[in-house]
């Protein structure tokens, strides 16, 4: 991928984005908000762009059969950077340019799915702006990169990008075109967000709040259209984003490999009903629900952490039917990184604030729309604990992990330590810097590892009862940085930081020695 072919994609890619905003526009137009003009501006100039870079067009794709792993890290932080500059652009037309560094942080929070906002009252934005942050949160979700090498088609550098951008250790592909497993991602992402919105309406969830937390819910994001979050809806409603919420976290290849499944069966059924074979039609893929390792782990965790918050409202006096609602809601808005709330968490008990900070860390399920350090990375490194330990007396024990049947290879479980490691590291510094400007240390450290895990709400003074706006600028744009940077797992990031520093060093011994 040479310097003009990855110009002439990041043009493609405003492109797309500059026809995103025509949808808000378009409500704009239609309610007759003077917040037309906070989207006319920037979808012209996305698509102006994207006119320009049409010229290179035939560039893309001639450098080779594929892109190395440094370029593709760089395209993909490139692309994210100008989402969330484009993203920003509305917030910017509409409140001012002092609003730049708020712009950012609303625009990282929204692409990242992280659910922070620097809006105490998100009820008085106009329509169109808060359709746009559901947006921002729903694109993020599914991946930006994936919806955008569907939508180019046959792309030789989809692997390496999309390996870069994947939620997870390792991007998994349904299909052998991995233009066809973005395909099946973007289909299946809009099926469920549909089925969401269907259920949300029969709910009497009015259409615009249904349509805005249908994309939030199945991002994992948590933007929401009320000052109460989901606590503004019947106990009923709230049952319903929790199991959204669940698969959310989910990974994204169960949901593809189910939809075939039941695909499958139609047809066979169809094949049958018409006097045909059932062997006519091809199985269905092997994986489901009921036997992958990882999402039986994944549901263990929910139960259990739910249990414990509940244990711990009703030692408060608080064990009813709505204590153990509030302990699900939040155990689950938190391990999949749903900023969602229902209930001001902060006024909880010490043990309850303390398992919520430790849950933080938690994840969902690898290739799921959920972010921080997942609970695959999780079960890989606490099976090595006790190889590990072997090894002190059997030098000679092989450090071989299995996820089921399936053995993991080494490449990736040498790995995952490191991995966990940068997270932690990421929380801590940014929680240093912004300490350092005043802040004090529970809210400065919740508020790190909540951008870093793309969480959202924290503890103390960024709880879900409060917002980000009254951070120092210099903490926001920290936030948005550790935003971006967990959104892509660090891994990314670190490569292209680290990739000059590299050159640097041999450059120096090359001229020393």
């Amino acid at each position: 991928m040479t310097r003009v072919e990855t110009i002439a994609l990041l043009g493609r890619l405003a492109e797309a984005l500059g026809v995103a905003l025509l949808i808000p526009l378009a409500v704009a137009l239609a309610h007759g908000e003077p917040a037309w003009l906070a989207f006319a501006a920037p979808a012209a100039l996305g698509l102006g762009v994207g006119a320009l870079s049409r010229r290179f067009a035939p560039l893309i794709g001639r450098s080779g059969s594929s892109t190395d792993g440094s370029r593709a890290y760089r395209f993909v932080v490139l692309a994210w950077c100008l989402c969330t500059v484009f993203g920003a652009l509305p917030y910017v037309a509409e409140f001012g340019f002092g609003f730049v560094v708020n712009g950012l942080f609303e625009s990282a929070s929204g692409f990242s799915t992280t659910g922070a906002t620097i809006f105490p009252e998100v009820e008085w934005l106009p329509r169109s702006l808060l359709l746009w942050r559901a947006m921002t949160q729903w694109l993020g979700g599914l991946g930006i990169i994936i919806i955008f090498v569907w939508l180019l088609g046959r792309r030789q550098w989809g692997v390496d990008v999309l390996s870069a951008e994947a939620p997870g250790p390792t991007a998994e592909k349904t299909e052998p075109k991995i233009t066809e497993t973005a395909r099946d991602t973007v289909i299946v992402g809009s099926v469920l967000t549909a089925i969401l919105i269907g259920i949300l309406l029969a709910l009497d969830v009015p259409a615009f709040d249904a349509v805005c937390h249908a994309f939030t819910t199945l991002a994992t994001g948590g933007f929401s259209t009320r000052n109460a979050s989901v606590g503004a809806f019947d106990p009923a409603v709230q049952w319903v984003i929790i199991a959204f919420m669940v698969i959310g976290g989910m990974r994204f290849a169960i949901h593809i490999y189910e939809v075939k499944r039941i695909v499958a069966g139609v047809r066979r059924l169809w094949r049958r009903l018409r006097g045909g074979s059932w062997k006519r039609v091809s199985a269905a893929p092997a994986a489901s629900y009921f036997s992958d390792p990882e999402l039986r782990l994944y549901i263990g965790v929910v139960a259990v952490s739910t249990g414990l918050l509940f244990l711990s409202l009703y030692l408060m006096g608080q064990g009813s039917m709505d204590g153990l609602r509030q302990a699900a809601f939040t155990a689950i808005a938190v391990i999949t990184t749903t900023g969602y709330s229902v209930v001001d968490y902060n006024q909880w008990s010490d043990f309850s604030r303390m398992l919520v900070l430790v849950l933080m860390f938690a994840g969902g399920c690898a290739g799921s729309t959920a972010g921080s350090i997942k609970i695959l990375r999780w079960v890989i490194l606490f099976r090595k604990v006790p190889l590990a330990l072997r090894v002190a007396t059997q030098p000679h024990t092989e450090l071989r992990v299995h996820i089921g049947r399936r053995p993991v290879s080494l490449s990736l479980s040498s790995t995952i330590g490191e991995v966990v490691l940068l997270f932690v590291v990421c929380a801590v510094a940014g929680a240093l810097a912004i300490a350092a400007m005043g802040v004090d240390l529970l809210t400065a450290f919740s508020a790190a590892a909540a951008a870093v895990t793309n969480v959202g709400p924290g503890l103390g003074a960024v709880g879900p009862a409060a917002s980000y706006a009254h951070l120092p600028d210099g903490a926001k744009l920290i936030l948005a940085v550790l935003m971006i940077a967990g959104r892509l797992e660090i891994v990314t990031v670190a490569v292209l930081l680290l990739a000059p520093v590299r050159t640097a060093r041999r450059r120096v011994r090359q001229a020393l020695f």
